[in-house]
């Protein structure tokens, strides 16, 4: 990078997670916190949140439609909405923000076995989704390497105030 002819070192665009359990490395890229929001705008218009139902509430001689969001049914239908968010969100994250060799061979064969499964297309989130995380943990490491990399977290700003933080009386 340049400014006014003078060299000036890049920001680090990627970096490398290992997956706690499977134990695979990857290497996770940059995604810029606006794409992480056009992301979730994308899936919220193809998966559309579910609506409460309405209900007949009676105030004293009148009566008007509430919406209900305490429904039973209506509730599992938010739980199911809130998983399928998720898993769109997390392979949307593996796509923008993973880098790795992927096994062809691999893919192809769960490919084979999972035939009457609706799987991701794309090979390289289906073989990091389906055959590299193998557990809950995997995927929350891998969730926080590219977050991390995306935006601050918690961790990510105690550490640069910890690091850079320097005491105002000289000896303190």
């Amino acid at each position: 990078m340049k400014d006014n002819g003078n060299e000036k070192p890049g920001p680090a665009l990627t970096g490398t997670v290992t997956l706690p359990d499977s134990g695979a490395v990857l290497e996770v890229k940059f995604v810029s916190p606006l794409l992480l929001n056009d992301l979730r705008r994308a899936i919220r218009r193809a998966l559309p949140k579910p609506e409460p139902p309405l209900v007949e509430v009676a105030y004293g001689e009148t009566k008007k439609w509430e919406s209900n969001p305490a429904h039973p049914e209506y509730r599992a239908a938010l739980a199911d909405y809130n998983a399928d968010f998720g898993q769109e969100f997390f392979q949307q994250l593996v796509r923008f923000g993973v880098q790795c060799e992927v096994d062809a061979h691999a893919v192809s064969e769960l490919r084979e076995r999972a035939a009457a499964l609706e799987l991701p297309e794309d090979d390289l989130v289906l073989y990091v989704t389906r055959i590299l995380v193998t557990s809950q943990a995997d995927m929350q490491a891998l969730m926080n390497a590219v977050l991390r990399r995306s935006q601050p977290t918690e961790e990510a700003v105690a550490e640069k105030v910890t690091a850079d933080f320097r005491p105002a009386i000289p000896g303190a």
